[in-house]
């Protein structure tokens, strides 16, 4: 039995959606890079990842390194995608 996540990247696939797969692995990514920071990823737009949290400490502290977590991110990638962060409501 497929996993439902399974199935619609089958769809995706099947659409060539290659756009929307390419911003679902950055998303993927970027999730991993910032689960420390305690910040949900949004969204990924034209260069520009969307992420929301809740905490003050955590909004500053992703500005302040938002230079190294970009390069982190567009080396797990291997190629330069990840421009730059924005903050953004849920």
């Amino acid at each position: 039995m497929k996993k439902v996540s399974d199935a619609l990247l089958g769809v995706l696939k099947h659409l060539n959606a290659e756009g929307v797969l390419n911003s679902i692995r950055i998303m993927k990514v970027a999730k991993r890079v910032l689960k420390t920071y305690e910040c949900e990823v949004l969204s990924y737009d034209r260069g520009i990842l969307f992420v929301w949290t809740a905490k003050p400490e955590r909004r500053f502290e992703i500005q302040a390194k938002k230079t190294e977590i970009v390069g982190v991110i567009n080396a797990f990638l291997g190629e330069n995608v990840v421009k730059d962060i924005k903050f953004r409501k849920k």
